[in-house]
């Protein structure tokens, strides 16, 4: 199975609630994994492929997370790479 690229942040969400509003990526992550939000499962989280390119692995879901922490932190509405 392949990992298709979507949006993270309502998972996100999700699990600060569940955790009180604060907690670490790895935290984050795990209630993400264990408890399915937004229809992620624990092989959508944590699998990991191999880069064609420079042969070192790597795990998809992280793009995905990354840019949403950074869109809800920044408020960042993804039609502007710098905003003044």
């Amino acid at each position: 199975m392949t990992y298709e690229r979507r949006s993270v942040e309502k998972a996100i969400v999700l699990a600060l609630r569940e955790m009180g509003g604060s907690g670490s990526r790895k935290e984050i992550r795990r209630l993400i994994a264990d408890n399915g939000y937004d229809g992620f499962t624990q092989e959508d989280v944590y699998s990991t492929v191999t880069s064609s390119r420079s042969g070192k692995d790597y795990c998809p879901f992280m793009f995905d997370f990354n840019f949403g922490l950074k869109k809800l932190v920044c408020g960042w509405d993804g039609t502007s790479l710098v905003s003044w």
